[in-house]
């Protein structure tokens, strides 16, 4: 019974310690669906034609926010005002982009 015990502790040790791969589609497969389902879940339920505003650190704001940082400063950021907004369609694109150059983040 022990060693059942011991055998059991090692292997489920084993398992937790495997490190997980993420992997996604990319063009030479000639399967897209992965990226399309990733793309498509960034923006899901918002409109191509909303503003949308690429942060800083990453992700993307629609609509506006206040960020108070350490020192008690105020940056301010509104999706629809900024400059640096573009459509959630070129946003897409953009993300698609990156995907295929490897550039995009996946964690």
């Amino acid at each position: 019974m022990k060693r059942i015990t011991i055998t059991g502790i090692v292997l489920l040790s084993g398992m937790l310690l495997i490190p997980t791969m993420h992997l996604m589609a990319n063009e030479s497969s000639g399967n897209n669906q992965g990226l399309d389902f990733y793309v498509n879940n960034v923006f899901s339920d918002v409109e191509d034609t909303k503003k949308v505003l690429e942060l800083p650190k990453g992700g993307y704001l629609i609509g506006e926010a206040t960020l108070i940082t350490e020192d008690g400063s105020k940056i301010k950021y509104n999706s629809e005002e900024d400059p640096n907004s573009k459509t959630v369609s070129q946003a897409k694109m953009e993300l698609i982009e990156r995907a295929k150059s490897g550039q995009l983040l996946t964690e």
